[in-house]
């Protein structure tokens, strides 16, 4: 649920953002939908059809011509309409994305305040996880793991990536009393590495909601630039970036929401970015490639055939179908 939920608006505002703008520059938008598949519920109102379909794992605004629909030429198809329109419009999905990002953060910061964690305490003791079965306890101070003296969180998080799934001997104290414990960290489907399922206790300084928005926005362009970098990394050394399926980003969905309503936000915000750079990638049908066939016009001044640009289309849609059940596999078994 957390996870359709956090899905469902990213898609609404990033197919809204096609709509708006489709709709300012006198580009007809033939349908709404969010979903694909058999249409379950929809209705019509000045000249576009709103639509839920069965499977809510995407959506899609429809425009008028831009997929060969239309049988008479009119002066509200997507092709019509002047080049710098064209490219405002499918730039406005990404756009958006990273628009809701500044939001969700904010929201968080204003809302919340400013997080700060309170050295190696223990905040939280997810249920079902090693750390829970081990008897950790939230308000438990982390004293020392296998022995090395721990004083901060970013030390616990450090200790725990490098381990792997190997125990770790953990001294706690707890109400003025030390004692030790063993934790074996287990891997989660779309984690990084092995967890052993605690997070760090926070406390929260409020902030205005001006200075929430400015650092929204510091906090959006580091998640892209992190985004990026990894992207760029995985291209430089030719190998495959870390990717995460829907099952994946489902169950990371599901643990952020356990940890709590603020977490789940900003998870919210991460995915929103991660959504806009990956449609930005110039790959069909995706939003990048569409604007690849745009530069390529502009510099041609003229547009590459449409039965090119729609069979490139329908066969990277098929493509990108297989890769998502390639990834769900994956998320499953660990294995490609």
């Amino acid at each position: 649920m957390a996870f359709l939920l956090a899905v469902g608006v990213l898609i609404v505002v990033h197919e809204g953002g096609h709509f708006l703008v489709a709709r300012a520059t006198g580009i007809g938008v033939r349908e709404f939908a969010i979903g694909f598949g058999k249409r379950l519920v929809s209705v019509t109102r000045g000249g576009t059809r709103y639509a839920i379909n069965m499977l809510p794992l995407g959506g899609y605004v429809m425009l008028a011509g831009m997929e060969g629909t239309d049988v008479k030429p009119s002066p509200d198809n997507f092709q019509a309409r002047p080049l710098w329109a064209r490219l405002l419009t499918i730039s406005a999905g990404p756009v958006a994305n990273y628009l809701l990002a500044v939001v969700l953060f904010a929201w968080v910061l204003a809302g919340w305040g400013i997080p700060t964690t309170s050295g190696a305490v223990i905040g939280q003791v997810l249920s079902g996880y090693p750390a829970a079965a081990a008897g950790v306890r939230p308000g438990d101070r982390v004293v020392a793991m296998d022995g090395h003296r721990i004083t901060t969180w970013s030390q616990i998080s450090s200790f725990e990536a490098t381990v792997g799934t190997q125990p770790i001997h953990l001294l706690l104290e707890r109400n003025g009393h030390t004692l030790t414990v063993t934790v074996t960290p287990v891997q989660v489907p779309g984690a990084p590495a092995p967890e052993m399922g605690v997070t760090a206790a926070v406390t929260y300084h409020p902030i205005s909601l001006g200075r929430a928005l400015a650092i929204g926005w510091q906090e959006t362009a580091a998640a892209i630039a992190a985004t990026a970098a990894v992207l760029w990394g995985a291209a430089a050394h030719g190998v495959a970036p870390p990717l995460v399926g829907v099952v994946g980003i489902a169950s990371l969905a599901g643990q952020s929401l356990a940890v709590g309503v603020s977490q789940f936000i900003v998870f919210a915000a991460i995915l929103s970015v991660n959504l806009a750079l990956f449609n930005l990638l110039p790959i069909p049908p995706l939003d990048g490639s569409r604007l690849v066939f745009m530069a390529v016009e502009g510099i041609r001044r003229k547009p590459l055939s449409r039965s090119l640009e729609l069979a490139v289309n329908a066969v990277g849609f098929y493509l990108l179908i297989a890769a998502a059940a390639v990834l769900a596999v994956h998320d499953v078994t660990g294995r490609l």
